[in-house]
């Protein structure tokens, strides 16, 4: 799939014929914080509603200075890139994405997956103020504790403090506003 105007809607047929479906070119044309952010919510919706098996992103770098680039002339990564890093560090391939539910299903937008032993949540609070979760698995048992890992504006994939799971029942976690934020079982 070449990405641009492509609206964001479940896909049947792609899914009965079996094929892998990818994002094979996307961008946006913005350096600011909002595009940032908007690019976390695509490749979310690209994800849990249309259910591409990959996201690639256009633009890496180029010769002259770009808002599309996810590395800046002197190879440092762009928040962009930081964001992408939510879902390639972590989600590995072999990993499946399991059914998620948010209760705040206006602004937080949740996914979560699984592979290797390891259970991973990447939540993007669109709004403009923090937002607490709980979350649980149904007839499961949550591993004991996450690390955790938020970018959002003056914060790159910064690690915060591990969240520890009591009972294996189930946590609540303040997600910031205008974040990105990854947790990791541990």
């Amino acid at each position: 799939m070449h990405g641009y105007g492509f609206i964001m809607k479940p896909q049947p047929l792609v899914k009965k014929s079996g094929k892998q479906f990818w994002m094979t070119e996307h961008c946006i044309d913005a350096g600011d914080f909002n595009s940032v952010m908007k690019i976390a919510e695509q490749i979310h919706n690209s994800l849990t509603i249309a259910e591409f098996n990959a996201y690639i992103h256009w633009w890496l770098i180029d010769t002259s200075p770009s808002k599309t680039m996810l590395l800046f002339q002197n190879k440092q990564l762009t928040p962009k890139a930081y964001v992408i890093g939510h879902y390639a560090k972590f989600i590995r391939p072999g990993y499946f994405r399991v059914n998620s539910v948010s209760s705040n299903n206006n602004n937080l937008l949740v996914s979560a997956y699984t592979g290797n032993g390891k259970v991973v949540i990447v939540a993007i609070n669109m709004g403009s103020s923090p937002i607490s979760e709980q979350f649980s698995i149904n007839g499961g048992t949550l591993p004991s504790s996450f690390s955790s890992y938020i970018t959002s504006q003056g914060k790159n994939f910064q690690q915060q403090n591990n969240i520890k799971v009591t009972g294996g029942g189930s946590f609540t976690y303040s997600f910031p506003s205008q974040s990105v934020t990854t947790l990791v079982s541990v």
